[in-house]
C-alpha cells in the first residue's frame, strides 16, 4: 500500500507541476479515501485550488493541513497569498510574517510579507521586509527564482 500511496502522491505532484490543475483535483477526487486521507493531501488540493483561484475553497484545504502542521512555512505562506487575492490584508499580513517566522532564510517569505505590507502603506516595515527579501534571494541560484 506505501507503494501505491508513494506513486499516486508523484503522479498528482507531476500534474500539479504542469499546470494540469483540474486533471490532478479529479484524480485526488476519483482516488480511493485510504489513500487520499493523508494531511498531505489537503495541501495538494489547497495548492491545487490556489491555482485556480478558488480562494475560498484553498483557504478551507490549506487551513485543514495547518491544523495538523501548525508551523509549516509553505502552508502559511500559501494561505497568505489566498487571503491577498481575497484582499483580506490583515490577515495575508499575519500569515506572511509567520512563515517569515518559521523560515528566516527564505526570502519569499519575507517579499509576500513586505508586498503586503506596502498594500497596508506601512512603508517602513516593508523597506525592511524587501531588504531581507532581497539579501537572501540575492544568494538563490537563478533557477530557484522561476515564477510559481
Amino acid at each position: 500500500m506505501e507503494k501505491l500511496q508513494l506513486h499516486f502522491g508523484q503522479a498528482v505532484d507531476l500534474l500539479i507541476e504542469e499546470k494540469k490543475y483540474h486533471e490532478a483535483l479529479v484524480k485526488i477526487d476519483s482516488a480511493p479515501k485510504v489513500i487520499t486521507r493523508e494531511p498531505k493531501y489537503a495541501l495538494r488540493r489547497g495548492v491545487i485550488h490556489l491555482n485556480l483561484k478558488k480562494y475560498d475553497e484553498a483557504l478551507s484545504e490549506l487551513k485543514t493541513y495547518l491544523t495538523e502542521n501548525p508551523k509549516n512555512p509553505l502552508v502559511l505562506r500559501e494561505i497568505g497569498i489566498a487571503y491577498a487575492n481575497k484582499n483580506m490584508m490583515d490577515q495575508a499580513t499575519d500569515h506572511f510574517s509567520r512563515a517569515s517566522i518559521e523560515e528566516p532564510m527564505n526570502g519569499m517569505n519575507h517579499a509576500w510579507l513586505a508586498w503586503a505590507l506596502e498594500s497596508k502603506k506601512e512603508f517602513s516595515r516593508a523597506r525592511d521586509e524587501w531588504k531581507k527579501a532581497v539579501e537572501f534571494l540575492r544568494s538563490l541560484q537563478p533557477s530557484a527564482l522561476s515564477p510559481r
